[in-house]
């Protein structure tokens, strides 16, 4: 029974393979596209922070004519999006497939002769495979992830997020913070472009369909959830949040959020290092029967990539690509706070705020000896001092290893140190002159009380003289 559903299933992909239908992709005919990838965006080669258009790549675009529908494939590197993609257009070597560790996609990368595929609608457009710089790689910073996320997500038609085996909560978090930031840039790009203000892209700030695989899949969901109904269900899920305010929001962020699992392609080791060497009946038929299943859900679900409702072609997203490639790099998304900086900020304050309560508590001991009195200023000069050392030791623990943020952080921590301290000598002078004052009072009081005590006396022996002669 398996083997008649893979037939039936693989009858549906042929026109992958054969052109000549009319339900399916087909390449286009246009002799000007290369049918092989071209990389339309690569990173700077010293820094890999910024991006670079590889304009001799990107003016193909300007040979599609008609509407476009844009597929763009995103995900942690390594994570078999390049493979995917392969499938979808029905090609054993298309994009490339790295068979080591190393990273082997840069950049945003587009298979160059577009598929024809009539949409569920009737509509018939070019189909436009994206492949993406994967996400997470070592010494990538996530700004540079969220560069090529936004430009690849706002390119898009039709969104595919890949991960492998499960869908963890790190992912889901670090989905939502890259499209948050996209939507930003989205945002803010168009707010700063004058030229844009008459024709404002609307669709820009709208996502478009997102669709999560979930490749290498083997287990079973529970109470027999479809694999949507589980993802919507851990999107739902804030225990793992921090604030239980803030709920996840990609299903808010996103037209639709669906699912879909693919089960291993091989179970050769040869293979699974290399997917590329993969031959149609090497693959599984869990894997095909998966896979075929995801092309007839692509197709129902695909439609063309538009601005202000209206079709573009390719001419115009190659223009829509030019300027969210220039956006990116002007700072649009540089200024948008990352996960990691929004961490160290956090720290940052955290640090700042337990020194200042362990230098309020070292002070409180002077004042506490004596008695919340006046103290000697010289003797409080020197227990500042000391209270300041201890707490810039405090801040140097507590953000071991982290030499730049310590020196920034040092500089408002003395700061807050010296207001405190300097409230502390005006409280504590003022203290002294009550105390003087006090004093001062008392002296005179003493004096006049002695001056009448004289007086008294004075007069008593005057008294007794007196006395003393009458007699």
């Amino acid at each position: 029974e398996a083997e008649h559903r893979t037939k039936d299933a693989q009858v549906l992909l042929q026109p992958l393979h054969l052109k000549g239908s009319n339900d399916v992709p087909e390449p286009s005919t246009d002799t000007c596209l290369p049918d092989k990838p071209l990389q339309l965006v690569m990173p700077d080669s010293e820094q890999h922070r910024s991006l670079m258009l590889v304009e001799e790549n990107v003016k193909h675009l300007h040979h599609i004519d008609g509407p476009v529908a844009v597929v763009a494939v995103v995900g942690k590197f390594h994570s078999g999006k390049s493979f995917l993609l392969n499938q979808l257009m029905g090609k054993q070597s298309g994009f490339g497939i790295g068979p080591s560790v190393q990273p082997h996609t840069m950049g945003i990368w587009m298979w160059g002769k577009p598929a024809t595929m009539t949409l569920a609608g009737g509509q018939t457009v070019s189909v436009i495979f994206l492949d993406t710089e994967g996400f997470a790689a070592t010494n990538i910073s996530e700004t540079y992830d969220a560069k090529i996320f936004s430009v690849a997500t706002l390119l898009s038609s039709y969104l595919v997020f890949n991960s492998v085996k499960i869908i963890d909560q790190g992912d889901i978090d670090y989905l939502e913070l890259l499209a948050r930031r996209t939507r930003l840039f989205a945002l803010r790009s168009q707010m700063s472009k004058a030229k844009w203000v008459d024709d404002f892209n609307h669709d820009l700030l709208t996502f478009p369909p997102l669709l999560w695989i979930v490749q290498d899949f083997v287990q079973m969901t529970v109470d027999d959830e479809t694999p949507q109904q589980w993802l919507h269900r851990l999107m739902g899920s804030k225990s793992s949040r921090d604030s239980e305010e803030h709920e996840i929001s990609l299903l808010g962020i996103f037209d639709s959020v669906d699912c879909h699992t693919l089960f291993i392609p091989a179970v050769q080791k040869h293979l699974l290092q290399d997917l590329s060497q993969a031959q149609e009946e090497d693959l599984t038929t869990d894997y095909k029967l998966d896979r075929d299943a995801l092309f007839q859900k692509l197709q129902s679900k695909l439609r063309p990539k538009e601005k202000n409702s209206r079709t573009i072609s390719g001419a115009e997203l190659a223009s829509l690509l030019r300027l969210l490639v220039a956006a990116a790099n002007e700072g649009s998304l540089s200024t948008i706070p990352g996960r990691w900086r929004v961490f160290i900020d956090g720290l940052k304050e955290s640090a700042r705020g337990d020194c200042l309560v362990f230098y309020d508590a070292e002070m409180s001991i002077i004042y506490s000896k004596y008695e919340e009195g006046p103290i000697n200023a010289t003797k409080l000069q020197l227990w500042h001092a000391s209270a300041a050392n201890r707490t810039v030791a405090l801040l140097e623990q507590l953000l071991f290893g982290l030499d730049d943020v310590i020196n920034v952080s040092l500089v408002g921590l003395q700061k807050d140190m010296t207001d405190r301290f300097v409230k502390a000598q005006d409280v504590n002078q003022k203290k002294i002159q009550i105390k003087c004052t006090e004093v001062q009072r008392r002296m005179e009081v003493s004096t006049i009380v002695t001056s009448v005590v004289v007086d008294i006396l004075f007069i008593c022996q005057h008294v007794l003289f007196q006395l003393f002669v009458m007699c």
